[in-house]
Formats: structure tokens, sequence, C-alpha cells
């Protein structure tokens, strides 16, 4: 599956359901991209807008009914959304998800001052990290209470999950020192907190929270004030909870994958 085409989405989705038989419990969206150079998908998105949050909510839709089908009160269906501490680099932007203007775009979590670039790839990854956190909150606003629950999460610093293969090697080698070191983990580690939303008995009947070393993560702010530094800090940018914001992007986001808007049941 290409998570650059929309057709190849609605291939796979496809292909997924008759093999199923309509029928899945848990979909963990985890593949994305990280700092690329600036480009467009095959259905003309800004690429990690696209990749990473249009695709997931497209593949979302689509296996929504086997999602719902399989579901029950005792066994709950689940959403499981890979965002990242990254999401603090930018929240969405409504009014310019390609970076098309030049009116500037973000504060980040660590106070940059607002740029005034067309592109800056950081910001893209905050935007798409952004939208992954609000679309769990948004699945579980519209599906909790039929069964299918969603949260969010960040996996950690994870060195060799080849995320890193387009940073500058410089601004790479300074996330190497051997204080960083100390707090990157393997893959499997990275993993525990996916596995531990898509399984765990404690988040089968609840969700619409972020996640991050297998519990509900505190603000930024809140982390901070506890003497936490700023690169070792995961806490939760200030808007990652912000329930207009959700539903805007949620209805919009209906529009730029092609689907319907839904009744509400």
């Amino acid at each position: 599956m290409e998570l650059t085409s929309f057709a190849s989405i609605r291939k796979a989705a496809a292909e997924f359901l008759e093999k199923s038989g309509g029928k899945l419990n848990v979909l963990v969206a985890n593949a994305g991209i990280m700092a690329v150079p600036f480009s467009l998908t095959e259905d003309g998105h800004e690429i990690q807008f696209g990749t990473n949050y249009l695709s997931h909510f497209l593949l979302f839709h689509l296996l929504e009914p086997a999602l719902l089908a399989t579901a029950t009160k005792e066994f709950p269906s689940r959403y499981v959304s890979v965002s990242s501490k990254g999401h603090g680099f930018g929240p969405v932007r409504f009014h310019d998800y390609n970076f098309e203007s030049d009116d500037g775009q973000f504060e980040s979590w660590v106070g940059f001052e607002e740029k005034k670039e067309k592109y800056d790839t950081w910001a893209a990854y905050g935007q798409s990290k952004t939208a992954n956190i609000w679309m769990a909150n948004s699945i579980e606003r519209h599906y909790g209470s039929r069964n299918l629950h969603a949260t969010s999460l960040h996996p950690g610093g994870i060195a060799d999950s080849g995320l890193t293969a387009h940073i500058d090697k410089d601004i790479l080698k300074s996330f190497l020192t051997p204080e960083d070191i100390r707090y990157y983990k393997s893959a499997a580690q990275g993993a525990s907190t996916q596995v531990y939303a898509a399984v765990s008995a404690e988040w089968a009947q609840k969700g619409g929270k972020y996640l991050s070393d297998c519990i509900v993560e505190r603000s930024f702010i809140e982390r901070k004030d506890e003497g936490i530094s700023d690169r070792q800090n995961d806490g939760h940018a200030a808007w990652a909870y912000d329930e207009v914001g959700e539903e805007r992007l949620w209805k919009d986001s209906f529009k730029l994958v092609g689907l319907e808007l839904p009744e509400e049941k």
C-alpha cells in the first residue's frame, strides 16, 4: 500500500475487507515520514500531511465497517494513532494545509519565534502529528458509544527507525549526545505503548487520550515545571486537546480524501 496515493489505499482496503470477511478488531496507524523536502502526494496534498494523516484518515473510514461489525461491549474495537512529541512543532494550519502562503506559521513547544517561510518541514511534520492526535480524539467522540475506541501516543525517540534519513547530518549529530542517547529506545521498546494501547484491558472501554511510556501524558508545561529538560520532555502541546479544532479538521478531512460526511448515529 502506497500512502501517498488514495487509489492505492482504496485498493488495499478493499483487498483486506475481502480476505478478512469484513472483520477487524484493532487498527494501528504507525506508518509515517519525517522532515522530508517539500513535495505533493499523488492527490495534491503536502507530503507529510498526506502521508502521516490523510492516508490514515481514509484507511480508517474505509475499514470502519469492519471495525464496527466486530465490536461488542465486552470486546470493543480499537484504533491506535501513532503521533509524536513532534506535534509540538506546530498545530493544524486550517487556512493553508499545503504551506502555500508566506504569512507565518507556528509557535513551537520550545518557544520559537513565528516563522515567515513558505515551507518549514518541521512545522509540516508538527501539523501532521497534531492531526494524528486530533483524529483519535474525534474517533473516540464519534464512535466511543458504538464500542470503537481510539487513543494516540508518542512512541519515544528511536534512533534506528529510518525516520531521520532526511535530517541534516549536523543537526542529527546534535541529537546524539551521550545524555540524549540514554533516552533513546529500541524498536521493541518504542512499540510497547502501541501494544499497550491496542490490547491492554485498561484501554478496552475508553480512549481519547494521548499516551507516552504506557501512561496518559501530561502537558509540556507541567513536565517542564517539574524540571524536565526540553529535549527529554514528552509532554503534549497546549493544542493537543481542542474539540473545536478537532471537529473542524474532521469535517475538512472528509472533503480532502473524497468521502461524504456521514450522518451521526
